[in-house]
């Protein structure tokens, strides 16, 4: 039975590393439609904003893309799945909030940016948790 929750585990490291994956790409598709389709969008008042959503797109998808990595050779506390979808789910709040509220008729989505920075911050709370749990 251990054997079987252990291919579980890494089931859902292999997701996140997929996602991981995914979350790159995407920010670097991104990176390029905001230098070349969304210019009409970014103001200078406004660009800050998207530099930051760039920004944290492409570390957390590096991040995660690693802990999956991680997760997939070792067998981690299950609190590591969770901080990874923490991280996961955090990220696409803050940076798809910044980046739909460039438009102009979905300027009031900012309000959730802080939301997708808590959930980042429950994904390490959840690191030092699976730190403190983890067998050496």
């Amino acid at each position: 039975m251990g054997n079987n929750i252990f291919s579980i585990g890494i089931l859902h490291m292999k997701t996140i590393v997929i996602i991981g994956a995914i979350l790159g790409l995407t920010s670097i598709i991104m990176g390029a439609a905001s230098d070349h389709f969304f210019s009409e969008f970014v103001t200078v008042d406004n660009a800050k904003r998207l530099d930051t959503a760039l920004r944290y797109h492409q570390l957390y998808a590096i991040l995660i893309f690693c802990v999956g990595l991680y997760g997939l050779k070792t067998q981690p506390h299950p609190t590591l799945k969770w901080a990874s979808y923490a991280f996961c789910l955090g990220v696409v709040i803050f940076s798809g909030s910044l980046y739909a509220s460039l438009l102009p008729s979905l300027s009031w989505i900012i309000f959730m940016t802080p939301l997708g920075g808590m959930t980042i911050m429950v994904g390490w709370l959840l690191c030092i948790i699976n730190a403190l749990l983890q067998r050496v």
